[in-house]
């Protein structure tokens, strides 16, 4: 009856909104194919970009259409564009994303980048996405790397790297508004002023309020995981001949309803509250059009307080350098050095005396060095990258993560890649140190999980209208983790999987762009059944953008996930429809219904069902 009530309420609000279409008559699409393969990306280089038909390597990039005309709000969201990256909402707050297995709610094995920012944390080994956020319109790109990158960013980019890059403050001038209203998603409200200091010096500020209704469970009753989060921040870039300096900075405050707190009097509900902090310096020197140097400097703060389990707090620095430079013809070497500091603090509450860490406050230092060669090995045909990553940790002491990477550009319009790699990834603090009832459980004398990785792909633009692009892995595990803390982590396992991608530009006002992904996991060891079943064997999404005229659009997306055995999830489909109307250049209303194949249906495990939406959205400029 609810998913009735939407879908009426969705399909009234279509109806009013095209009363006055009439037949497309221009060229409307934001980007042609050979545009689209032309895009210059850094995640696998991560000094001069290149073009993404030449990467050597699985890269998707989430470009600004694909924000705009998906009708996702928040970054967990949009990265279910991806092939090859799983993504399942666990509750109002919380999901679980990965690449070519092994999924949870904090993944282990991907790193994520927010403006050369690590947002990973080293506490449980993964990301908090309950408070990772920023305007949705100020994002430039999401480049998402399924595979090692552990070469470039060192470990923990097992799995892969998702790079978050928002757009210099020079391109986000004048006043922005943005909010929206909905049955799930209950308000989502941005307002970003940019201006100029002077001709070469841009700011913006920004603030923003997202409040998400509570999910239910199987029964019908809600979750009573409602949760509200504020964030506001700056940046300012300076920009002269040679000199790039960006200073930029957020902060941010989220609380959230949960379901039970456990106390010596029983379980309870309570409030989580979060907050925290990060300031960014970045300074790029161009000594000429092939070298340049870069030194960036960020201090993180984050203070969590769960009522189920204790408080923690953490502070982070990060000190970075990399120097890109052409040392003879044929050659593009970048290396780098990086040092990174972490102390947390986690105090259980006094009612909560079964769940502790030791030592309870704890200093972590990590030292590394990389250096990567690009090759031409054939002008305009054949790339040869070979680099390595040498890093000490205090959990494992020094880790090597070498790649090897060919790209061979077949002819114009078709590119074949392989790649051979080794990524690691370091032993958390809750692997480490956690204990239960007074006893240790934690296992201190862990071993760095690591993977060697064999991955190939083709990408091959057919005609100006249709490209493909295709990958596939094999990728061999060793001393993954046990689920039962305090064993050693002696477990094996195999991954392997395909993933293809193709845009059609059908017309100049459709396009259509789809994926599809099958990956699977085999694990010998005693608990090996927890290494797999954890993501679906195949899924795949379907999405159209198409342009009614200069004013209308009408943007839809199918997607359908495999079951996930590992959790109980069923296969489900979701489907999502939107229409967008810009009467003036500066002003977009928008209304989008989501989930709308059933009521409500669990994605990751069974506790938890995400319901169908409906929302409204306005967008002005000035």
């Amino acid at each position: 009856m609810k998913r009735l009530k939407n879908l009426c309420l969705l399909l009234s609000l279509l109806m009013a909104c095209t009363t006055t279409m009439v037949h497309a008559e221009d060229d409307f699409a934001d980007m042609d194919l050979d545009a689209l393969m032309n895009v210059e990306v850094s995640s696998v280089t991560k000094g001069k970009g290149m073009k993404l038909s030449d990467a050597p390597g699985a890269i998707t990039v989430i470009s600004e259409e694909d924000i705009r005309r998906t009708g996702h709000q928040s970054i967990p969201e949009l990265l279910r564009l991806v092939p090859g990256l799983h993504v399942g909402r666990m509750d109002a707050n919380n999901w679980a994303i990965s690449a070519r297995g092994f999924n949870t709610q904090y993944n282990k094995y991907m790193l994520v980048m927010m403006d050369g920012r690590s947002i990973y944390t080293p506490l449980f080994s993964g990301v908090f996405w309950d408070t990772q956020d920023t305007v949705m319109e100020d994002i430039k790109s999401i480049e998402v790397i399924r595979g090692p990158g552990g070469t470039l960013w060192g470990a923990n980019a097992v799995n892969g790297v998702i790079n978050i890059t928002t757009k210099d403050a020079k391109d986000t001038q004048g006043l922005l508004f943005s909010s929206s209203v909905g049955t799930e998603d209950l308000t989502n409200t941005s307002v970003r002023y940019g201006g100029k200091i002077n001709d070469n010096s841009h700011f913006r500020v920004y603030g923003k309020f997202q409040m998400f209704d509570d999910l239910q469970n199987a029964s019908g009753a809600d979750n009573d995981d409602e949760y509200k989060r504020v964030q506001t921040g700056f940046r300012v870039d300076t920009q002269t001949d040679s000199n790039h300096l960006t200073v930029q900075g957020d902060w941010n405050y989220a609380d959230m309803d949960t379901i039970t707190t456990y106390t010596s009097s029983g379980p309870n509900n309570g409030t989580n509250v979060f907050r925290g902090g990060n300031l960014l310096a970045r300074l790029t020197h161009e000594f000429s059009d092939d070298s340049n140097i870069q030194f960036q400097f960020y201090f993180d703060h984050v203070f969590r307080e769960d009522e189920a389990l204790n408080d923690n707090e953490a502070n982070s620095l990060d000190f970075d350098m990399q120097h890109s430079f052409v040392p003879t013809e044929g050659h593009n070497l970048i290396w780098g050095l990086n040092y990174h500091w972490r102390r947390d603090t986690i105090v259980p509450f006094p009612d909560v005396n079964s769940f502790d860490f030791i030592p309870r406050a704890k200093t972590d230092n990590t030292v590394s060095a990389f250096i990567q060669d690009s090759m031409t090995v054939v002008p305009e045909k054949l790339f040869f990258t070979i680099g390595t990553k040498i890093e000490h940790n205090d959990y494992t002491g020094v880790e090597i993560q070498p790649s090897t990477r060919l790209s061979w550009r077949v002819k114009d319009g078709q590119t074949f890649w392989g790649a051979i790699s080794r990524a690691v990834r370091t032993p958390s603090r809750l692997e480490t140190g956690l204990a239960m009832f007074g006893t240790v459980f934690g296992n201190p004398g862990l071993e760095a999980t690591n993977v060697m990785a064999y991955e190939a792909g083709y990408r091959i633009s057919l005609n100006k209208h249709l490209s493909l692009d295709m990958a596939t892995y094999f990728n061999k595990y060793e001393n993954l983790s046990a689920v039962n803390f305090g064993q050693a982590n002696d477990e094996n396992a195999e991954a392997y999987g395909f993933e293809a991608s193709a845009t059609w530009q059908v017309a100049e006002n459709l396009k259509i762009i789809g994926n599809y992904t099958f990956q699977d996991v085999e694990a010998h060891g005693g608990q090996s059944a927890s290494q797999e079943g954890t993501t679906p064997r195949n899924h795949f999404n379907v999405r159209a953008y198409y342009d009614l005229n200069d004013q209308f659009e009408v943007n839809t997306a199918l997607y359908w996930y495999d079951n996930v055995p590992g959790q109980n999830t069923s296969s489900y489909f979701r489907y999502d429809l939107g229409m967008t109307w810009k009467p003036k250049d500066n002003l977009e209303l928008s209304v989008w219904g989501q989930n709308l194949t059933d009521d409500q249906h669990p994605e990751y495990g069974t506790a938890v069902e995400v319901e169908t939406g409906v929302y409204g959205k306005i967008t002005m400029t000035f």
